[in-house]
């Protein structure tokens, strides 16, 4: 590659440094986002409620990382596609496809959380954090919605519409510090996962999907209900799931991973038969054909 320092395009540095920093925009306001709360509680609450609530940010942490694995590998394809001017259709079929199967390992980790949490946050940082699990329910579930749409964040920035998300995260987080810190005062760290809550079920579920639907073009009715037939297959681990947390006493580490382990697969066998559709089971089957045939080779 030949680099030249010479003849800029003027109008194409600018669409540059727009595009760039709504970009810059939205990564500063998330992180304010997410962290705001922590600097409420201490001005309120002191230390102490701080160190029980970082334990459910850090949980929320490791569950937004779930979601973005799986949506950062398709950057280049959503790319592509916009640039090939693929139709709307097109686009909203891959930000099903891809969000169907961000809701499948995200119900997976919400339910283990649901079930599991309180009892693993006792043996993980101490029944002195309990408290962390209301706050890490009220910090991962409203936030899943948004989480398995994540690919639509890469087809607003590949269509140059991603300005107007900038502008209503910047709302979100100035609405989280107005709303947490009445909450903070008297509920502590639950009001403040309570304030990130309700600023984001306001700013990314309902605003976000009105600009999905009527900018960008994703049908979201059609997200909504392909992601609807996944739901009969989380019944069945749902209801295991609350007999395990009314009859045994996860309190021991042994009897929790069993009873963990038995949960998911549980959940396994049951969104197989009753929630994967075709190309998702093939995703599954297609490795294992290739591990069986490498061993018959051998």
């Amino acid at each position: 590659m030949e680099l030249r320092f010479g003849h800029f395009n003027p109008k194409l540095l600018k669409e540059l440094f727009v595009f760039s920093s709504f970009i810059f925009m939205n990564l500063v306001v998330n992180q304010v986002n997410w962290n705001v709360d922590r600097y409420i509680i201490g001005w309120f609450r002191g230390t102490v409620e701080v160190a029980v609530y970082s334990v459910a940010a850090q949980l929320n942490t490791y569950y937004l990382s779930f979601s973005t694995a799986i949506s950062s590998v398709y950057i280049p394809r959503v790319n592509q596609m916009v640039a090939a001017k693929c139709s709307k259709k097109e686009l909203t079929a891959l930000f099903t496809r891809i969000g169907r199967l961000q809701f499948l390992v995200l119900a997976l980790v919400a339910c283990l959380l649901i079930f599991f949490g309180k009892a693993f946050i006792s043996l993980w940082a101490g029944r002195d954090y309990a408290g962390a699990y209301g706050m890490a329910l009220l910090l991962m579930l409203p936030v899943t919605i948004p989480l398995i749409q994540n690919l639509g964040i890469e087809i607003q920035r590949a269509m140059n519409l991603h300005k107007f998300r900038s502008w209503v995260y910047l709302f979100i987080a100035l609405g989280n510090v107005l709303i947490s810190i009445p909450l903070v005062r008297a509920y502590g760290g639950l009001g403040a996962a309570l304030g990130t809550a309700f600023a984001l079920f306001l700013g990314n579920i309902v605003i976000m999907n009105l600009y999905y639907h009527k900018k960008i073009g994703l049908n979201i009715f059609f997200f909504g209900k392909q992601i609807s037939v996944i739901l009969p297959g989380l019944i069945l681990p749902v209801l295991c799931g609350y007999l395990i947390l009314r009859f045994v006493d996860l309190m021991d580490i042994p009897r929790f991973i069993v009873f963990a382990l038995l949960f998911v697969f549980i959940y396994i066998l049951s969104v197989w038969f009753f929630s994967l559709n075709a190309y998702e089971k093939e995703l599954v089957l297609k490795p294992l054909k290739r591990v069986s045939e490498r061993f018959r080779k051998r």
